[in-house]
């Protein structure tokens, strides 16, 4: 303690009555040293009788050192510090929220487009592409139809027919593939009856096919399940299939009339 050069102070306010503020005597009962680190750590305890387990009593507790060379701090300075703390809180706790901070607006220049360099900037990609898509189609032909080509030109067939553009309508792609049929058999016979023989328009024409298909199911759809008249057809259709006219409606002069017939209702 003497190398410390300071003492401890323990003083707690309590409630209950008139507001107690007494010191309790504190001595030093232990000293831990950790020449590793240079620590040399000291504990003071001291005795006070509570009320409760819970402390619930004691609202405060002011803690504090001082030197040994000086004179002791009267205990009124520390309740005048205790109340000073307790003044500062509450003040703490009644003060106005702090403003907001501002924040300033935010000045972003818009980019500027170059509307011109951008289209033709465009152009050139397009046309770079262009380029690029037309290499690989001719690399993949030469890779296909090119070698086809050779293998009918080896048989001594003509080549022409793998570079033919196809027609677009049935009965164009029909003759082409006749007259390619011919001049293969021309060329090669035996060849010639290996293949298949040409299709003919009508089964080319998907679109013609579909259509038939279409016109034969709407005729069997538009055919009644039951024959008119047999106990399985259903109510409201005579022998001709027309259907059978409505009663008239219950007005009140038809109301009349059928109670001065006397008929049921």
């Amino acid at each position: 303690m003497v190398a410390a050069g300071l003492e401890a102070r323990l003083t707690p306010a309590k409630k209950g009555g008139p507001p107690l503020f007494r010191e309790i005597p504190l001595r030093i009962d232990t000293v831990w040293v950790d020449p590793s680190t240079d620590k040399l750590i000291l504990v003071w305890r001291g005795f006070s009788p509570v009320r409760s387990k819970k402390l619930k009593e004691v609202t405060a507790v002011v803690i504090a050192t001082e030197p040994l060379a000086k004179e002791p701090a009267p205990a009124e300075q520390y309740r005048t510090y205790l109340a000073g703390k307790r003044e500062e809180r509450e003040k703490k706790k009644t003060a106005p929220l702090p403003a907001p901070p501002a924040f300033e607006p935010l000045d972003i220049p818009a980019p500027e487009i170059q509307m011109e360099a951008l289209e033709k900037e465009i152009a050139e990609d397009y046309k770079k592409a262009e380029a690029e898509v037309a290499q690989e189609v001719a690399e993949v032909d030469a890779k296909t139809r090119g070698a086809a080509a050779a293998e009918l030109a080896k048989e001594g067939l003509p080549t022409a027919i793998v570079y033919a553009t196809p027609p677009g309508d049935p009965a164009s792609v029909a003759a082409q593939a006749a007259k390619d049929f011919e001049a293969i058999a021309a060329v090669n016979p035996k060849a010639a009856k290996l293949l298949s023989q040409p299709p003919s328009a009508a089964a080319l024409d998907v679109d013609a096919q579909i259509k038939a298909h279409f016109d034969e199911f709407e005729k069997e759809f538009a055919k009644p399940l039951f024959r008119p008249g047999s106990p399985d057809a259903p109510p409201g259709g005579g022998e001709d299939g027309a259907e059978e006219a409505e009663p008239p409606a219950w007005t009140r002069e038809r109301v009349v009339s059928h109670a001065a017939e006397k008929k049921k209702f």
